[in-house]
């Protein structure tokens, strides 16, 4: 019998409140037809404007949305790191907010871009590993879990 393993997406944010309420409308859209279960875990990394109040408020409008605080301003590669501790998937994604409103299937690469940022990436990867990331302090939406 195959048993789907659970999705944990990450997104990592920082004064995003026009983005964050978007994003997680279009991942439970996208997430309705597969049979994984999910979870989508927004860090915020110490947003200066209504973030988090976002946050809280697509948690409260869906169960499987969850949100992480950072307590100061630590970077995207920290808000990333705490949302790898805070998931409960087998399968982590992360997904990188572009500070603007994105279109359904329009994306701001072009295809040797693409390749040039997944070069890039893989550059980073091994640079992010070697990294020692001092904790962050952090509060939650639901703090039992």
């Amino acid at each position: 019998m195959f048993v789907s393993e659970p999705i944990s997406i990450i997104v990592p944010v920082f004064d995003e409140q026009d983005n964050v309420l978007p994003m997680a409308r279009e991942v439970a859209a996208a997430f309705a037809s597969v049979a994984n279960d999910w979870e989508l875990v927004f860090v915020d990394d110490g947003s200066r404007d209504g973030t988090w109040a976002k946050i809280v408020e697509a948690a409260r409008a869906n169960p499987r949305v969850r949100g992480v605080r950072h307590l100061r301003n630590a970077g995207q590669s920290a808000a990333l790191w705490t949302g790898i501790q805070q998931t409960g998937g087998f399968r982590v994604r992360e997904i990188p907010v572009n500070h603007r409103p994105r279109v359904a299937g329009v994306s701001k690469y072009g295809v040797w871009n693409r390749l040039g940022r997944g070069l890039y990436d893989l550059v980073a990867v091994a640079w992010y590993q070697r990294r020692r990331l001092k904790p962050v302090p952090v509060e939650r939406t639901n703090p039992a879990q």
